[in-house]
């Protein structure tokens, strides 16, 4: 099997490289890629940062630079609590949504073409519906009118998804999980047929040829299917606003309630220390994956 890996994996990552981007010159790609990393990333930033060394009182800037906002965060305010929360409930929600994509997509190729091309275009077609309006409609199921909470109601009185920590992982899955099973999707297709065929001529077994060929081939779009969730769900205030409410509170709920009391100074700074910890978790992440891919081919 490892020499399968070793033989036809490697090829296959070389000529993607390659041709990754047909048509433009590598140096005009990258001066490209830095101008619009500069334009929509690098400008924001700076202005983000500079807004987070600014002290404000009633909306109005306080001459000088002062680090009192991030201190004020981190060691007197329930930011630090709401931050934990939102990373926990965005590595659940990620994790969650990959492993049930991997798991379909793994099942989608033992089904016809067709039968695959129409989970394909399910996963499209609710893309036209708008997060706000599939978490309004998932706030209705999950509310006690609604069919589960109907049938929690039945079970146990007590019990309720809505507004509660388990209703927004659970509101966050059907949202997710069609970008997911998309980006699955695409990957699986790039794996060719004959790393299949060669695996299993050498006398692997079905599930054997998935685990040692087909996933870690897989492993971009898998690292792609978990930064994505990830990313939306950190910034995402719609869904703990609609299936949350005053019960679940994250760092992105925090920094709205700064800008509504004209704190911009401190919601600036949340923002930073929210970005420094996504940029820290999908560079280990990424950087743990990646490692053994490599090591695997």
């Amino acid at each position: 099997m490892e020499r399968v890996l070793e033989t036809c994996g490697e090829p296959m990552f070389s000529l993607m490289k390659k041709n990754s981007h047909p048509g433009l010159g590598r140096g005009k790609f990258e001066s490209f890629h830095l101008l619009w990393l500069l334009t929509f990333f690098g400008i924001p930033l700076c202005i983000l940062i500079f807004n987070s060394l600014k002290k404000y009182e009633y909306g109005q800037y306080k001459s000088g630079l002062t680090i009192d906002n991030y201190k004020n965060l981190l060691f007197d305010s329930p930011f630090p609590n709401a931050l934990f929360i939102t990373l926990i409930l965005a590595l659940t929600v990620s994790i969650l949504s990959a492993v049930i994509a991997l798991g379909t997509i793994m099942s989608a190729w033992l089904l016809t073409k067709k039968v695959r091309n129409a989970i394909l275009l399910g996963c499209t077609l609710v893309f036209f519906a708008g997060v706000t309006q599939r978490a309004f409609a998932l706030e209705f199921v999950l509310s006690p009118k609604g069919l589960l909470g109907l049938l929690l109601q039945d079970l146990d009185s007590s019990v309720s998804l809505l507004y509660s920590y388990g209703g927004v992982i659970l509101a966050y899955l059907p949202i997710q999980l069609p970008l997911c099973i998309a980006i699955l999707y695409a990957a699986r297709t790039q794996v060719s047929t004959i790393f299949e065929d060669a695996a299993s001529d050498l006398g692997a077994e079905w599930l054997s040829v998935q685990k040692r060929v087909v996933i870690p081939l897989m492993k971009p779009g898998i690292i792609v299917s978990l930064i994505l969730p990830f990313i939306l769900v950190v910034g995402d205030v719609v869904v703990i606003d609609l299936i949350g409410g005053a019960q679940v509170f994250t760092a992105g709920m925090q920094i709205i309630d700064y800008t509504k009391i004209d704190d911009w100074g401190t919601g600036a700074a949340a923002s930073v220390i929210l970005l420094l910890a996504i940029g820290l978790i999908i560079w280990v992440g990424s950087t743990f994956l990646l490692g053994k891919r490599t090591e695997e081919q």
